[in-house]
């Protein structure tokens, strides 16, 4: 009976179901919104919120779903959005492999969100720098979503960071780097990494 008041409640506003400290972001909750739980930290969505739409809305702009990747790389899995994105919406066969070092994330990601739907996914709890380190796989699709509530820790806006990227990324590959410059000392963060970007890949839009 709980259960089901908290959903209809969640249509009129946020029903906050359980918050927790995670090993990497300080604060972590999980919110149902319109029936639709969602992922969140103090400040950011983390996964299937507004960072839903703004991953759906960068995808259909570069008609991603009018392509076909054969194996996918996530740093930065979350609760698991860029996945549905690839596997539900545009039904992509593609095998996945999400890395996701914190690991009261993959809990949570576990508890609420099935993931285990997923059954292309190769879930690893790692810190991304090291795994883009030792990999030897190429990917047609990168997504670098590395976030520490709004901030990329600096670590992943190294050029030896950005060339191992290049160095797994397939010939013709397809990468994505989310990055929020919703502040000035973010904004200048950015000016710095955008020309590294163009310099290592070659091109880069934004």
């Amino acid at each position: 009976m709980i259960k089901k008041l908290k959903y209809i409640s969640s249509y009129l506003l946020p029903v906050t179901i359980e918050r927790v400290h995670g090993e990497l972001t300080p604060y972590l909750e999980v919110n149902l919104v319109e029936g639709k739980y969602m992922l969140d930290s103090s400040n950011v969505n983390y996964s299937f919120g507004g960072l839903h739409k703004v991953f759906k809305k960068t995808f259909t702009h570069f008609n991603l779903g009018n392509l076909e990747f054969e194996n996918v790389l996530i740093l930065g899995f979350g609760a698991g959005s860029v996945a549905s994105i690839l596997t539900e919406e545009y039904g992509m066969k593609c095998d996945i492999t999400g890395i996701e070092k914190d690991e009261v994330v993959i809990n949570l990601a576990k508890k609420y969100f099935n993931i285990a739907r997923f059954k292309n996914l190769n879930l690893v709890s790692e810190n991304a720098y090291t795994y883009v380190q030792r990999i030897e796989n190429k990917y047609d699709l990168i997504i670098v979503d590395l976030f520490v509530d709004e901030v990329v820790p600096e670590i992943f806006h190294e050029e030896k960071f950005l060339h191992h990227l290049n160095r797994i990324l397939s010939h013709d590959g397809v990468l994505f780097y989310n990055f929020m410059t919703s502040s000035k000392t973010l904004k200048s963060e950015f000016d710095i990494l955008s020309p590294r970007f163009e310099t290592i890949f070659g091109s880069a839009l934004s």
